[in-house]
This record gives structure tokens, C-alpha cells and sequence, in this order.
């Protein structure tokens, strides 16, 4: 095993990163567990660029990753915080070894690593956020699913709030599916005006 070990007692670990170094902290698995390594850093304001990896007891290392996806940020981050979701092959004392993917350290490269079992979930976001059209139209919307941590199930949408007589076509995202197009129906009696609407997802059924 690396030297330098922190035995992991909480799934949200703070690390600072000097040039050339690395964190590593070790923590018990499971065959079959699924194992989540997260960084937050940029998130944070952080200039690290972090790089994660998973070793196992001889000190091989098993999976990495350098950038995770984060739709739902845009650049904020540019996809510079790493993920990393993995299902550990046997019982034993695994390592999470963090580092900075340019060798780059210092004062200001910090980070939070969480190391927790998976915990599948999701996040939907509409584009465009905003709908602009006339009583009575229309409007074409593409819904982005955000599936986190091996969430693959159906998504259920509906109308929680709004205009009388708004609808949404479509109002299931099938499993393992991350992009849908829908449209809104605009009630034709709606005065001109702004008028906030608020959608809701659900887990669909079975899930």
C-alpha cells in the first residue's frame, strides 16, 4: 500500500495539494459495492485540476478519471472536478489517491473528496429555461437528464403549477434515456404577459 495513508472515518475528506504531492486516503470495500469517489475543487473556487484514482491493496491501480461530467454547471468548472463511480471486484482495503492532473500545488489547491457508497439519483434541466410564445402555440423544449451515480430508470414529468390549461406533451423520459424533445401548449386565453410555470420530475414507475 502507498505510504502516507488516512485511514477514511467520514465520507467527506478535506486535502490540500503541494507541487508534485498527493493525497491518499484508504478505506474498507466490499465485492459487488459500488465505490464513489467525488472531488469538489473548482466548484469551490479551487484552481486545482484534479485527478482521482482507485487503487487496490497491492497498489495497482483499477480505474481512474480526470473529468467527470458536470452538465448542469456549464464551464463554471470546465470539467475539471473528477468522478469517479466504480464496482469494487473483491473484500479488501482499497486507496483513493488524489492528485493535481498538472502537477501544479500550493496554498490555494485545496479540495473535498467524498468517498461514499453510489446513490442513484438525477437531474432534469429544460432548455430553454424560459418559454416565449404567443396564447395558443406551441413551444419546442428539449428536456437534459443528468443521471447520477448509475440511476438508468424512467423519468416521470408533469405541470406542478401554472397558467390554467397549460400541458406537456410527452410527460415520461424512458429509461436510460438523457435528451428529450417535448413541447409546451400555451393556453390560448392566457393574456399576454410573463406568467411562471413550475415543472416537476419524479421517479417513473418500478423504480
Amino acid at each position: 500500500m502507498p505510504a502516507g495513508l488516512v485511514k477514511v472515518q467520514h465520507p467527506l475528506l478535506n486535502g490540500q495539494i503541494m507541487p508534485g504531492e498527493a493525497d491518499v486516503f484508504s478505506f474498507a470495500g466490499k465485492k459487488g459495492e459500488t465505490v464513489v469517489l467525488e472531488v469538489f475543487a473548482r466548484r469551490l473556487q479551487s484552481s486545482m485540476d484534479s485527478l482521482v484514482k482507485l487503487l487496490d491493496e497491492s497498489g495497482k491501480v483499477i480505474a481512474w478519471n480526470d473529468d467527470g461530467p458536470w452538465p448542469n454547471i456549464g464551464l463554471q468548472t470546465h470539467h475539471s472536478d473528477s468522478l469517479l463511480i466504480h464496482l469494487l471486484p473483491a473484500d479488501g482495503t482499497y486507496c483513493a489517491h488524489v492528485s493535481d492532473a498538472q502537477q501544479k500545488g500550493g496554498k490555494d489547491v485545496r479540495c473535498h473528496l467524498r468517498i461514499d457508497q453510489g446513490r442513484p439519483d438525477f437531474a432534469v434541466f429544460m432548455d430553454p429555461s424560459t418559454v416565449n410564445a404567443p396564447p395558443g402555440s406551441h413551444a419546442p423544449v428539449v428536456f437534459h437528464v443528468f443521471r447520477k451515480e448509475g440511476f438508468g430508470g424512467p423519468i416521470r414529468l408533469s405541470i406542478k403549477s401554472g397558467p390554467e390549461g397549460m400541458t406537456l406533451s410527452g410527460t415520461d423520459i424512458p429509461a436510460g434515456v438523457s435528451k428529450m424533445r417535448a413541447t409546451i401548449a400555451v393556453p390560448s386565453k392566457l393574456k399576454k404577459g410573463p406568467h411562471p410555470f413550475v415543472l416537476r420530475w419524479s421517479r417513473g414507475r418500478g423504480v
